[in-house]
């Protein structure tokens, strides 16, 4: 169940993974943080350098996002320029933290493509953290959530969309 581009787990790991994790976060009440990453214009990227050198940018941030993930963490291929990852034992203001260090590191290694071009890309991340009642479908849309937020607030940030407060 891995992406042949990226190397990363796909889409079909994740859904299946995030149960997992779920039924673990409610059964011992321990923190659980997803990420949603979304690479900003990326159809701009295709559209002027061709699918060759956007596929070029996805391998680059795939890699960036494996070597910042600590052992416990899992990062996923969702689908396109999108990516999930999973921070089990972690609340949303470290999983806030991990989003910016990403972008930095995404904005200080910036994919180099075949004519030696440096491409100047960005990525914009929703954070949420598990709320107890929380199915994988309610995660998933606020993190999702987040991450448009961050695309109509300009681009290149991390926002994190808290859980509805109870009754």
């Amino acid at each position: 169940l891995t992406d042949s581009l990226t190397q990363l787990s796909n889409a079909r790991q994740f859904n299946l993974t995030l149960d997992q994790e779920l039924e673990r976060s409610a059964r011992y009440r321990r923190p659980l943080t997803l990420l949603i990453v979304d690479v900003d214009n990326f159809k701009q990227v295709n559209d002027t350098w061709g699918h060759a050198e956007g596929d070029r940018v996805l391998r680059t941030l795939a890699g960036i996002i494996q070597s910042c993930l600590r052992q416990t963490d899992t990062a996923y291929r969702y689908g396109g320029e999108e990516f999930a990852i999973l921070m089990p034992e972690t609340d949303a203001a470290a999983g806030v933290r991990f989003g910016d260090r990403l972008r930095h590191c995404f904005t200080a290694s910036p994919p180099i493509l075949s004519c030696g071009t440096v491409l100047k890309v960005s990525i914009s991340i929703g954070v949420t953290e598990y709320s107890p009642g929380d199915d994988a479908h309610s995660l998933f849309c606020r993190a999702d959530d987040g991450m448009y937020q961050a695309k109509r607030l300009g681009k290149n940030r991390v926002v994190v969309v808290e859980p509805p407060s109870g009754p």
